[in-house]
């Protein structure tokens, strides 16, 4: 994937944008209160950014969070086996409701079919329902992978559920705030990450999905992976 300049203006919304440029990431993917990071990689550097986000989940659930991990469909297994490997009580954890874990068919497709709305509803229900539990936040990871889970519709996606504006409408959503200058942020509850596998990209293909993610501005985004990708 081409390089890509550095975009760094404070009139960025911290809410679905972080620096686009290469970075090479540490043990643990660490966010602030009430900011959402995009994240792109390849195949290349799909098992690092597995072992990366499980460090986040762990961090998470050992600093009183409760996590939300959507993952592709075909990571199902790593994913489990990596976190008993860790030495995480998935079972225990899931059986409290700390932790969810969730393919992206079971997230999108809960009906059979694909649905958007109610994938946003209940999105919203989680973080609700962790609120009033008491922890100290939330933390999602989505990683969408290269949107073989919609047919590669990734404009659907963006249309239909990133910019559904229940997450983030000041006006329409308790969970995102309008504060100066960075726009609309989320709750300080809430931490997120969403992932996308570029792999197969063009970089027009890119620079569209970035734009569109933006609403006509370009998306700042962070690359997992040791090196360029």
């Amino acid at each position: 994937m081409p390089e890509s300049r550095i975009i760094d203006s404070p009139r960025h919304r911290r809410k679905r944008s972080v620096p686009y440029g290469v970075l090479k990431i540490d043990s643990a993917l660490r966010l602030k209160e009430g900011e959402l990071i995009v994240a792109v990689y390849t195949s290349e550097s799909a098992l690092y950014k597995i072992k990366s986000f499980l460090a986040f989940v762990q961090d998470g659930l050992e600093s009183g969070d409760a996590v939300n991990y959507v993952y592709p469909d075909e990571e199902s297994l790593t994913v489990w086996a990596m976190l008993k490997d860790a030495g995480i009580d998935v079972e225990q954890y899931k059986r409290d409701d700390t932790l969810r874990l969730e393919s992206l068919t079971e997230h999108f497709m809960s009906n059979g079919r694909l649905d958007y709305e109610k994938a946003v509803i209940n999105g919203l229900n989680r973080w609700d329902a962790a609120k009033r539990k008491g922890y100290k936040h939330v933390r999602d990871i989505e990683d969408v992978g290269d949107f073989s889970f919609c047919g590669g519709q990734w404009l659907q996606y963006i249309k239909y559920y990133w910019l559904d504006p229940e997450w983030n409408d000041p006006s329409i959503s308790k969970w995102a705030v309008s504060e100066e200058p960075t726009g609309v942020v989320y709750d300080p509850f809430v931490m997120e990450i969403t992932a996308v596998n570029v792999e197969n990209m063009t970089h027009t293909q890119l620079t569209e999905l970035f734009s569109t993610m933006g609403r006509g501005a370009e998306v700042r985004t962070r690359i997992i992976g040791s090196r360029s990708v």
